[in-house]
């Protein structure tokens, strides 16, 4: 790119899901500082657009929200803001339309490698092109426009966390774990009386608390666990915002998750984790990064993985990918990691 060409303003887009849009938050410090003078604006869902409260890289959230706005309405707000250089980080048909309509001089959108991904579905073969995870790849378009990668973690910025612990009458002294039961696909769940085995081994040995994470969709899991807790703990699935989630989750001594949305916060508020994979892969991209995340799965299973996202069950029918983690092994994972303060990027 031309060192003389200075944007004036810029765009980022990452519609969703949890996990992709705080993995998209690795991009903005870079920008920010290659372009100091830019206006950058972020384009999300509405849901999704509080994770990028209090960010120092973004000046402006732009929101989508097809319930409020027709998505033509969008194109033509996006087209008058003219924007110098728009970062697409979703790639699908809106993000292009988008880009198409508003024209800006330069446009760059992150690969991700779709029939690399489907190949190691159907056949077991990964292809070297899956090597860099989807946050490598969101940094890699940034060597295009010639930014350099000064900051390549992920980054939260929660509001008040002894504020939001109090609204829930929780001691913001106290020692905290968070147990994520949930996923968005069944057959990416560990079961719900496992994960009440191994909170209350981790809660005994940290002395600490639990407290069950996750949205109302994650209620049957909560209700199978509860029953089973045999140390101090209190339910939040389904009860918090994601602002109130953010805040709360920054202030864990761990977490243990399945391979879910909450990893990646997890991840990005340096919260030591493990976190379950079972028909997903690391090789798909979304492997926890630091050196204080650790993955447990289960090791040459011929049938894994078998979906991109999950499954409502299993398509073979036996589950093994997650009934077969047993819970010596994430204790086992887990225990060195309580207590520690925080992990830095691999």
């Amino acid at each position: 790119m031309n060192d003389e060409f200075q944007p004036r303003k810029i765009l980022v887009i990452r519609f969703s899901s949890l996990g992709d849009v705080v993995l998209s938050t690795a991009v903005l410090p870079n920008l920010k500082a290659r372009f100091p003078e830019a206006s950058i604006s972020v384009l999300t869902k509405a849901l999704y657009a509080p994770l990028f409260e209090n960010n120092p890289s973004v000046d402006q959230v732009l929101v989508f929200d097809p319930q409020k706005k027709p998505f033509a309405q969008l194109i033509r707000e996006m087209r008058e803001n003219r924007f110098d250089i728009i970062l697409d980080l979703h790639q699908n048909f809106r993000s292009w339309l988008i880009r198409f309509f508003s024209g800006p001089p330069i446009g760059m959108t992150l690969h991700k490698y779709n029939w690399a991904r489907r190949k190691l579905i159907l056949f077991k073969e990964a292809s070297p092109q899956l090597i860099p995870s989807v946050r490598e790849r969101m940094l890699e378009t940034l060597k295009k426009i010639d930014v350099p990668l000064i900051n390549e973690e992920t980054q939260l910025f929660p509001r008040d966390p002894k504020k939001v612990l109090g609204s829930f009458s929780i001691d913001s002294g106290a020692r905290l774990i968070g147990i994520a039961p949930g996923a968005q696909h069944h057959s990416k769940r560990w079961s719900p009386e496992r994960f009440a085995e191994a909170a209350n081994h981790l809660a005994q040995k940290a002395e600490a608390m639990v407290l069950l994470l996750g949205d109302k969709n994650d209620r049957d899991a909560a209700q199978r666990i509860l029953p089973l807790l045999k140390v101090p703990a209190k339910d939040l699935i389904g009860l918090t915002s994601i602002p109130e989630l953010v805040a709360i989750i920054s202030r864990l001594s761990f977490l243990l998750t399945n391979d879910s949305g909450l990893l990646h916060v997890g991840e990005a508020l340096k919260v030591p984790l493990v976190a379950l994979f079972g028909p997903t892969v690391r090789a798909f991209g979304f492997a926890p990064y630091r050196s204080t995340s650790k993955v447990v799965e289960v090791e040459g299973l011929q049938c894994r993985p078998c979906s991109l996202h999950g499954n409502d069950k299993c398509p073979l029918g036996h589950h093994r990918c997650m009934d077969d983690i047993d819970l010596t092994s994430v204790l086992t994972a887990s225990f060195p990691l309580l207590g520690h303060p925080g992990g830095t990027s691999r």
